[in-house]
């Protein structure tokens, strides 16, 4: 079933003049214009809440705390293949059903060159430029409707997966996780917990702690709400057409914190997927198919249900474009995941509980030098000696990780050497 098309939108990256004979995407220090509208991130394939889109460089998720303290404290070496922290946005949200801001402010990363004001606003070395959003295009059940298009790409969805059935010009894991948040917000629901400032401090300024403290207190005081997001670097922006592919690596099953139930289940989980063979299991995917300038798409549901060689197959598929497949993207990935496989070998005690992989590469390129990059993202249940307050303290890397890159490397080599051999 094909998706329908739109009118081109912020967020897309059709216009972006992307030079597909670069090799690697540069992370881009655009400012966050003034009056900008935070939209849905029309390229996101996996997560449990909704991502949006800051600028054409910039996206936000909903900020975790672990999150932002791993990523301020990710050894040098780590973060050559992380997405850039760009630091914390906070948005004071009027409670009708526009849910327009009322006031909002950027919170550097520790060692940023940004200053914080008490006002909310964001000095640069070139000014000041105030952060005035609505947090969501289209938020009230009326304005959201099937007219409003986010992107000109169209998409290919999976009848399999009937969570993802629908499509609005976006990735369907996109739309749904947005349709999600919607609810919850008009419900007056909300999906985490207040940000404990507690557990920031750590890695923010003096200042900062102010402007957030300041924020927090004229929610309060206004019965307004407060709304916490981590900026990062957006590294799909380079592409024209970006295929990506999230892939959940390593066990986790000596995961200390877990609840016996969450435990029982996670096991369960990986006794029936490609995590128990290989160490790596699908979260999500859209590969652009050229023959028919749609998106095709695999949530995570679809993952669960791959043994190895289902697996093997959707990676195949990852690397199919409709007409070919890519095989030249195959070696840059596979030296990429090298790379990452021996940096991660020097990381003593660090274990990347629930981390994945993301691999990413030019969908509309018909040959030649194609770009493409591999990062490793999702932190949130990350530990390393020493951080926080984790009781559990691990000994030598994480065996479990590089288990798994050892495995998608071997995947993708033999991949390379019979490239006819799988199904599409």
């Amino acid at each position: 079933m094909y998706g329908k098309q739109f009118p081109l939108n912020g967020n897309s990256n059709e216009n972006n003049n992307v030079d597909s004979d670069s090799k690697q995407c540069e992370t881009s220090n655009e400012p966050i214009g003034v009056g900008c509208v935070l939209e849905p991130f029309v390229h996101q394939v996996f997560g449990r809440a909704h991502m949006l889109a800051v600028n054409r460089h910039t996206i936000c998720k909903s900020l975790s705390e672990r999150e932002w303290n791993f990523y301020c404290q990710l050894p040098s070496a780590i973060q050559d293949y992380t997405p850039a922290l760009k630091g914390i946005l906070c948005v004071l949200l009027e409670n009708s059903h526009r849910f327009r801001s009322i006031d909002a402010c950027v919170i550097p990363p520790p060692n940023s060159s940004y200053r914080i004001n008490f006002n909310g606003n964001v000095d640069e070395a070139d000014g000041t430029q105030k952060v005035e959003k609505t947090l969501f295009k289209g938020l009230g059940r009326t304005e959201y409707s099937r007219n409003e298009g986010f992107t000109s790409h169209p998409w290919t969805v999976d009848k399999d997966q009937e969570a993802v059935t629908e499509a609005l010009g976006r990735n369907p894991w996109s739309l749904r996780q947005h349709k999600r948040e919607i609810n919850r917000t008009l419900k007056g629901d909300t999906l985490r917990k207040e940000v404990d400032i507690d557990s920031l401090w750590r890695n923010l300024h003096d200042d900062a702690i102010d402007t957030y403290k300041t924020l927090l207190q004229q929610a309060k005081m206004s019965g307004h709400t407060l709304k916490a997001y981590l900026l990062l670097d957006d590294v799909t922006s380079c592409y024209q057409f970006p295929n990506i592919l999230d892939l959940k690596i390593g066990t986790q099953l000596d995961r200390a914190g877990c609840s016996p139930a969450k435990k029982d289940k996670h096991i369960n989980l990986v006794q029936r997927s490609s995590t128990g063979s290989l160490g790596l299991r699908l979260a999500g995917m859209q590969v652009y198919q050229v023959n028919s300038g749609q998106y095709l798409c695999r949530d995570k549901y679809y993952g669960r249900g791959l043994a190895t060689k289902g697996f093997i197959d959707t990676l195949h598929q990852f690397l199919y474009n409709g007409q070919r497949t890519v095989t030249e993207v195959i070696t840059p990935i596979v030296d990429r995941l090298v790379a990452l496989r021996r940096t991660l070998e020097e990381q003593d005690t660090f274990r990347f509980h629930a981390s994945s992989v993301l691999i990413t590469y030019e969908g509309s390129s018909s040959g030649g030098n194609v770009q493409s990059a591999v990062h490793m993202i999702d932190f949130a249940h990350s530990t390393r000696a020493g951080f926080l307050d984790d009781k559990t303290v691990y000994t030598g890397p994480d065996t479990d990780c590089l288990h798994a890159l050892d495995n998608l490397a071997s995947i993708l080599n033999n991949l390379l050497k019979n490239p006819h051999n799988h199904s599409t």
